[in-house]
């Protein structure tokens, strides 16, 4: 799904690298990513590396010099900042998408000593709305549920003086 999204906000004149160490995600993935160019106007220069990201630094390098933003899906994110943060360019994007506190935290820590600059953290909330049975539209009745904390960073730009 995010990768899906993500190409059809790039367009044709980008780039998209997904990284996925599980085959059978990686299936999906592909076959997902195929039916998305048959029917998307501009489709990006999309590569799926299978691979852990960890190890997949060389392979990202060979594919483009710099990233404008990385994304991190992972159950420990902080343990790929630290390289993963070489690859971006000055004044490009790290998110990083965390269930629990504790996986914010780690990440914001490790952010904080790859250099990297904290501008967003926070929690996302979801809270459905319906429609009225008499008009309008109302929050559901269903409960307010916590998804997921995001923490963005960006490198620093070079102070050119």
């Amino acid at each position: 799904g995010l990768a899906m999204h993500l190409a059809s906000v790039i367009g044709g004149s980008g780039k998209l690298i997904s990284v996925e160490n599980r085959p059978e995600h990686a299936t999906v993935g592909r076959e997902n990513m195929e039916t998305l160019r048959e029917i998307l106007p501009e489709f990006p220069e999309w590569h799926l590396l299978e691979s852990d990201l960890t190890s997949c630094k060389e392979e990202v390098s060979a594919l483009t010099d710099h990233l404008d933003a990385v994304i991190l899906d992972l159950a420990e994110p902080w343990t790929v900042v630290s390289d993963i943060s070489k690859l971006l360019r000055p004044g490009g994007r790290l998110g990083c998408y965390c269930p629990t506190s504790i996986q914010l935290e780690k990440s914001w820590e490790a952010c904080e000593s790859a250099g990297l600059y904290i501008e967003w953290a926070g929690e996302v909330i979801e809270r459905r709305w319906s429609k009225a049975s008499r008009g309008g539209v109302r929050p559901g009745n269903q409960p307010i549920g916590h998804t997921a904390f995001l923490l963005i960073a960006a490198e620093q730009l070079v102070d050119e003086e």
